[in-house]
């Protein structure tokens, strides 16, 4: 049985636990030098309420905390105060290096992302591909808590969002932010207790030509009876009826299923054909101000016979998350309508984040002669560019054909 950690040493191990540095915990605790730090992690005692401390952070949610190296000063109080509200935070700094596939694992698989946004963030971790990606990932999966250290402006595909403000790092501040990432916490937490969809039991469905049959069967019997043609046993009536009961079941069940999985689609905006069928979906990705142009595209894409999904609703950057990411994730193809507009608008960029994540091939629709920004040209470059001044119908069918048939 483990020794029972003095008062001192309980101080070490939860100075210990907030940034792993040994020697910084020994004088915080009270030790006359640092030195009895790494003497303390090498104790037995101290080196199993270690273990057992990590173990019950590893079954708590995770959050990781991304900030500019240099601003560590105003940072650790921050990640200070998550920690002691009981929150696990799993990485607290970016840095390039052989540190850096690491950490961006680390932010793929954290329950919430905490980004804390500065002038010196937006100069050093910022231009990083990856990092900027998985931050819209993290957006996507409703991960993502902004909050701004200074008044530097976020890059485009965030600057919409909601940023909580801690300049100074006031406890109001801090604890605004630890309330918004527990509300994202819970969030997820309501989903996987939901968890997924339970698959069809084998062996339950009836087919279809029995149905059919025993619902003739009865039919018969019935008829016969009306007619007077013979006398059924009650046994035979009962048995008819119960027949006659299972089909009408059956056909409510497979009405119901029918029209469930219809709403399903209408509320994602799937659409389909007559008999049920999903049509080949296109996302359209647009910015609201080349609304006009875009809305003629739309109309000559379905001309040439495929389904789009549109979003044509145009505030709040919040309104349609899920069912954005969820069209997206359907679509056989991303339209992207590339103009001066849409490179400059937050949803665009967003939206080919997620399309990209999704590996959603691109046909790219030229409004005006803008240069593509190096971000988007990451994900869209191989893909067919169309000039809308010189485009026909025939080449209209015959890229998106081929996109769609890849």
């Amino acid at each position: 049985m483990a020794r029972a950690l003095q008062l001192q040493e309980q101080r070490f191990l939860a100075e210990y636990l907030i940034d792993g540095d040994a020697a910084r915990s020994a004088i915080a605790a009270g030790y006359p030098d640092p030195k009895w730090g790494p003497r303390l992690i090498r104790k037995p005692s101290v080196r199993q309420a270690l273990e057992v401390e990590l173990e019950k952070r590893r079954q708590r949610p995770t959050v990781f905390v991304s900030y500019a190296a240099s601003d560590g000063a105003a940072a650790l109080p921050i990640i200070g105060a998550i920690r002691q509200a009981g929150l696990n935070i799993s990485n607290d700094e970016l840095q390039g290096g052989a540190r850096f596939d690491h950490q961006i694992h680390e932010i793929k698989r954290a329950d919430c992302i905490v980004v804390l946004w500065s002038e010196a963030a937006a100069s050093s971790l910022w231009v990083q591909q990856e990092i900027r990606q998985a931050t819209i990932q993290a957006w996507s999966a409703d991960r993502l808590v902004l909050a701004a250290l200074d008044d530097t402006r976020l890059p485009i595909g965030l600057r919409d969002l909601s940023v909580i403000s801690i300049q100074g790092a006031s406890d109001f501040d801090t604890q605004q932010l630890i309330d918004r990432i527990r509300a994202k916490l819970a969030d997820r937490d309501s989903l996987q207790r939901l968890g997924p969809p339970r698959p069809p039991r084998a062996g339950r469905a009836i087919p279809s030509t029995l149905v059919v049959g025993l619902a003739i069967a009865g039919l018969g019997i019935l008829t016969a009876w009306g007619l007077e043609a013979f006398t059924p046993s009650p046994l035979l009536i009962s048995l008819t009826v119960l027949v006659l009961g299972a089909v009408i079941g059956q056909t409510a069940r497979w009405v119901w299923t029918v029209r469930l999985k219809r709403r399903l689609q209408q509320r994602v905006g799937i659409p389909t054909e007559s008999n049920g069928a999903q049509q080949i979906l296109i996302f359209v990705s647009y910015s609201h101000r080349d609304g006009l142009t875009v809305g003629q595209l739309v109309q000559q894409i379905e001309q040439v016979g495929y389904a789009v999904w549109i979003d044509r609703a145009a505030a709040g950057p919040q309104r349609y998350a899920g069912q954005i990411v969820r069209a997206i994730r359907a679509s056989r193809l991303v339209a992207l309508m590339c103009s001066q507009n849409a490179f400059a608008s937050d949803h665009v960029i967003r939206e080919v984040y997620v399309a990209g994540d999704y590996k959603k091939p691109f046909v790219l629709f030229e409004l005006d002669s803008t240069e593509f920004p190096d971000d988007i040209v990451y994900f869209v470059s191989g893909f067919p560019r169309i000039p809308v001044a010189t485009m026909d119908s025939q080449r209209l069918r015959s890229e998106i054909a081929r996109l769609v048939a890849a």
